[in-house]
C-alpha cells in the first residue's frame, strides 16, 4: 500500500488472502501458495503492481501481514481490497505485523523509453 500516491487514498499495488498458517515466505516472480487468492489491486487487476513515484518524490509502501482467525475469507475471488479488509475485521484478527520500506526517485532520473 503506497499511501503518498497522488490520489486521495493511496494506492494498493497488491492485495492477497488466504495464505496458509504454514506458509512463511513467499517467492519472488513464483505463483502463490495453492488455496491464496490474489485480490484486485488500484489498477483492477488481480495481480502484483511495482512500486512508481514520479522523480523528485519519496512515497512510503506500506506491507501488513494478518494472521486470522479462519483459514478462508468469504470474499469473491477478485474483490477489491477494500471487501478484504472489512471482511478480516468483522472475521477476527489474531495477530499483525507491519513493514514499511522508502522509494526515493531522483530529481535528474529520465525513465527509459520504450518506442
Amino acid at each position: 500500500y503506497d499511501p503518498d500516491c497522488e490520489c486521495s487514498y493511496g494506492f494498493t499495488h497488491w492485495a492477497v488472502c488466504d495464505i496458509p498458517a504454514s506458509v512463511t515466505s513467499l517467492e519472488e516472480g513464483g505463483q502463490l501458495p495453492a488455496g491464496a487468492r490474489a485480490m484486485k489491486n488500484d489498477c483492477g487487476a488481480p495481480a502484483y503492481l511495482g512500486a512508481y513515484c514520479n522523480p523528485g518524490e519519496r512515497h512510503r509502501y506500506i506491507i501488513h501481514v494478518f494472521a486470522l482467525s479462519s483459514e478462508k475469507l468469504p470474499i469473491e475471488d477478485h474483490a477489491a481490497p477494500q471487501i478484504m479488509g472489512l471482511q478480516m475485521n468483522m472475521t477476527g484478527t489474531l495477530a499483525r505485523a507491519t513493514i514499511t520500506g522508502m522509494l526515493t526517485v531522483p530529481k535528474d532520473y529520465k525513465a527509459p523509453s520504450f518506442t
